[in-house]
């Protein structure tokens, strides 16, 4: 609740015109929104504007949120894949910002006091940390509403000045170590499978190799796919994507892998496979297609075109940036896909850029009588 609105109030309001609050927390923003409709607008603005600027933060609260964050994180340590996620950041970003995460842990949940979470809620309450996403079919009248809400509510915060002023921390580029050691660690409930990832460095997200590179993730996605679970039935998944924020690694993971000595080259052979710089040519514009369409897809609606906005203004600093990605996509040529792959996911040297093969660390997660029988290194 907040001090114009406990939480019941809160609750019948939603439950009766029908709109959604939430709020979320990353490594690079955090987010509070409201989902409405615009008859709606001025209550939901007064209730949203209260809930930021004046929690209550009481103690029976607090209490309650931190028992259930001990229960999330029992279930996180009892569970396979979330074993890993915990292992996989602990590898991937030790020494770096990001190793601090957003969310609790079982090595800081005790030390997290009340005074703590009410001293950095008054922190955040400058005007320099915030921006205002609204998106909607907004009348003349309806834009006006929603700015005389903002200018009365957040908008009446000022910006911290002198030498306290917020300015938004560098964050330093992420690297994997050549010779990492492979992470193991155990899980009763993994069994005799095993959930495994591997992490590889990935270009920066605001240079021209990067959607290149997403590209050619997604030729690897598709190899994976046939060779290490179609063909060998090692896996029950396997696919590639991306960590961190502004700053990224690459990460192929495989789920519940029952492949336990060959696994590794199964899925070294699949990324060997990768088509030739001619025959990406007579498949790129499907992938280009495919790309478009999963970037696209979250844009059939409001909230989803408010996250690609806070998106990009979060990690480029501009609200309009996203709006470019299709005509990157297009202009990417096979050459461009060719050289993403011989630099950041070749493991030979024989397809590596000049001989280099990028070095790439490994998690694995299973039982603890499995666990080493995955052979990774």
């Amino acid at each position: 609740g907040s001090k114009a609105y406990p939480y019941s109030e809160m609750q019948r309001l939603e439950y009766e015109k029908n709109f959604s609050l939430s709020a979320a927390a990353g490594r690079e923003y955090a987010v509070v929104s409201a989902r409405f409709i615009l008859r709606d607008l001025n209550e939901v603005m007064a209730l949203l504007s209260d809930s930021v600027l004046n929690p209550l933060l009481g103690e029976e609260d607090f209490a309650t949120i931190i028992t259930d964050e001990r229960a999330g994180i029992q279930n996180t340590l009892s569970n396979p894949s979330g074993v890993l996620g915990l292992e996989l950041t602990k590898a991937a970003f030790a020494g770096h910002p990001y190793a601090s995460p957003a969310s609790v842990t079982a090595e800081t949940i005790d030390a997290i006091t009340l005074e703590d979470v009410r001293a950095h809620h008054a922190a955040l309450l400058d005007a320099a940390r915030f921006s205002v996403v609204a998106v909607g079919n907004f009348s003349a009248k309806e834009q006006k509403q929603l700015v005389a809400a903002l200018n009365a509510t957040l908008g009446a915060l000022s910006a911290v000045t002198g030498e306290n002023a917020f300015k938004r921390p560098e964050v330093p580029a992420l690297t994997v170590a050549a010779g990492a050691e492979t992470v193991y660690a155990s899980c009763e409930a993994a069994g005799d499978t095993g959930y495994i990832s591997g992490v590889f460095a990935c270009p920066d997200r605001t240079g021209d190799q990067y959607v290149p590179f997403a590209i050619a993730l997604m030729y690897i996605d598709d190899l994976l796919f046939a060779q290490v679970r179609e063909e060998h039935g090692a896996v029950y998944s396997a696919g590639t994507g991306v960590l961190g924020g502004r700053e990224l690694l690459g990460a192929l993971s495989l789920y519940k892998a029952t492949e336990k000595k060959d696994l590794q080259r199964y899925v070294l052979d699949a990324i060997e496979s990768f088509p030739s710089e001619a025959e990406i040519e007579t498949t790129l514009d499907r992938y280009k297609n495919k790309y478009i369409t999963s970037l696209f897809s979250s844009s059939q609606t409001s909230g989803g075109v408010a996250s690609n906005i806070v998106r990009s203004l979060a990690y480029y600093g501009s609200p309009s940036q996203y709006l470019h990605r299709a005509e990157q996509v297009q202009a990417v040529t096979a050459h461009d896909v060719a050289l993403a792959y011989s630099t950041y996911l070749a493991r030979s040297s024989e397809r590596a850029l000049n001989g280099k093969v990028p070095p790439m660390q490994w998690i694995v997660v299973s039982g603890k009588d499995a666990v080493h029988e995955f052979v990774f290194k």
